[in-house]
């Protein structure tokens, strides 16, 4: 009987504590969760930590910054402009390139000078040659053996080139070195004396005894052809 009542004295007073100390745990723990901070309590690993509270217009400079930091800066290329370097060196070779144009100019201009001067005289010589040449062919005697065989090849010529249809000899007279030639249009012959005469002239200097002429005087109309011809002079 006095067993029981201490098994059951025991028994109560283990109750009583486990009553007492549950009762004292709960009130540390409200303690606890009231007095500590979140962010306590997420370090101890008993609360996760809570987000940044992020404004908008913090939030959109957020995202600039991090897409400028992302986006790496690109300069601005003048695809017109070469670089530096390749601008200085077209430049020296432009300014390498003056003197040679200008020189090639200057040639240029040199040989526009002297071809103008030569139509000069052409426009002014036949005249003077013509009557210089009437004058030498006055003065001078026949060499037969000369004059006959010019004369000859002048006369074949109208006909070995083609023109005996529609061209005339009218005269061929040489003395020593000067001879006197005139052509002239047959009547009812189609001519045309801007290539017909023009074309007697090409002929006659491709002929071998026509080179022999060192001065030569034309002068020609529309039914008309003649010419004033000198030969070097015959060595002694």
């Amino acid at each position: 009987m006095a067993k029981n009542q201490l098994v059951m004295a025991v028994s109560a007073a283990f109750f009583v504590g486990l009553g007492c100390g549950y009762m004292l745990f709960s009130d540390t723990e409200q303690q606890l969760t009231a007095t500590t901070p979140n962010s306590l309590v997420a370090q101890a690993g008993l609360l996760p930590a809570p987000a940044p509270v992020i404004q908008q217009g913090q939030s959109e400079m957020i995202n600039k910054a991090e897409m400028s930091a992302e986006e790496p800066v690109q300069e601005d290329l003048f695809l017109g402009e070469p670089p530096t370097g390749e601008a200085a060196s077209t430049e020296s070779e432009n300014a390498s390139k003056i003197p040679e144009e200008t020189e090639q100019l200057e040639q240029q201009l040199a040989q526009a000078r002297q071809e103008i001067k030569m139509l000069q005289r052409a426009l002014k010589g036949p005249e003077k040659m013509e009557s210089q040449l009437q004058e030498l062919f006055a003065q001078e005697v026949r060499d037969e053996s000369w004059a006959y065989l010019t004369e000859t090849q002048t006369s074949d010529f109208v006909y070995s080139e083609g023109f005996g249809d529609k061209i005339a000899l009218d005269k061929v007279q040489c003395k020593s070195t000067v001879c006197r030639i005139e052509f002239s249009v047959l009547d009812g012959a189609e001519h045309d004396p801007r290539t017909d005469w023009r074309q007697i002239q090409s002929r006659l200097d491709k002929q071998p005894w026509w080179r022999q002429f060192q001065r030569t005087s034309a002068v020609s109309s529309d039914g008309s052809l003649s010419f004033w011809v000198e030969r070097k002079p015959p060595e002694s």
